[in-house]
């Protein structure tokens, strides 16, 4: 299979390729709808701690976009939410560490159920949108929506419970006569490296899981994606990973893009 886009911009294009139109996000006047899949009710199943789905929605910086706007909006967003209860696992904000024409930042939001997405978006669009796109719109404002059905690998040995972290995303495909096994079978490869790196250099904040993403990727399988707690402990571990035989013998299985690299701050 021929190698995936380098930079995360280009891969966007690929997301543009099966995702929801219509946007899902704080300013919508219509609620978008999710294809309801298995593979969403088996992620929902097996972990309580583990969302259903993951939602990504494109935001764009509007004519009055400040910094100040934009952690007030969060506040105001975060704020609203909770008081209309929606059952929400956690959100996130994601700058990129990068220029995108698609986008300039992305939410991200965790769901437990395709059920629960359904039932906020709906409340949302009949009770909030409107108010919401006329005091913020010119803030900051979204496009597209994209839902993942997320599967952890192994946990973080330490939380990191500062609601600030560094995130990345590799988009990969699996290379012709391999499949998911051959996935299952490096995850537990890069479990054990994991395993022996932290007994050397001490615990990290590391952790990974895999998306299945719920609409038609025509050009990649899943996202890989990986999330530390500082640039230190991302370029330590990249640098190890790099150098060990399992990183190569990954790659006669998948081929991956390059990472796309961002800042994350909780929300919710």
């Amino acid at each position: 299979m021929t190698r995936l886009a380098i930079i995360f911009s280009t891969f966007l294009l690929l997301m543009g390729c099966g995702g929801d139109s219509t946007p899902p996000a704080a300013d919508t006047a219509a609620a978008p709808e999710a294809p309801a899949t298995e593979a969403v009710a088996e992620a929902a199943v097996a972990t309580p701690q583990v969302p259903a789905l993951v939602e990504y929605i494109w935001q764009h910086k509007g004519p009055a976009f400040s910094d100040a706007g934009l952690q007030e909006g969060a506040a105001a967003w975060t704020a609203l939410v909770q008081e209309a209860g929606y059952d929400m696992m956690g959100a996130y904000r994601a700058m990129p560490r990068f220029e995108s024409e698609n986008f300039d930042f992305l939410w991200i939001i965790m769901w437990p159920s395709q059920a629960a997405r359904d039932t906020a978006w709906a409340d949302w669009t009949a009770n909030h949108a409107e108010t919401w796109a006329a005091q913020r719109g010119e803030i900051y404002n979204y496009s597209q929506t994209f839902l993942f059905a997320p599967k952890p690998g192994r946990p973080p040995t330490v939380m990191n419970d500062s609601g600030q972290g560094i995130s990345e995303y590799l988009f990969c495909s699996y290379n012709e006569g391999y499949g998911a096994d051959d996935l299952a079978a490096h995850e537990q490869r890069h479990t054990a490296f994991m395993d022996a790196y932290e007994a050397e250099n001490g615990a990290m904040t590391y952790w990974w899981a895999t998306l299945s993403p719920q609409f038609d990727a025509d050009n990649y399988d899943f996202m890989w994606f990986n999330a530390w707690q500082t640039d230190a402990e991302r370029e330590a571990g990249w640098a190890a990973y790099s150098a060990s035989p399992h990183a190569e013998e990954g790659t006669k299985a998948i081929d991956c893009s390059d990472p796309a690299l961002f800042d994350s701050t909780r929300l919710l």
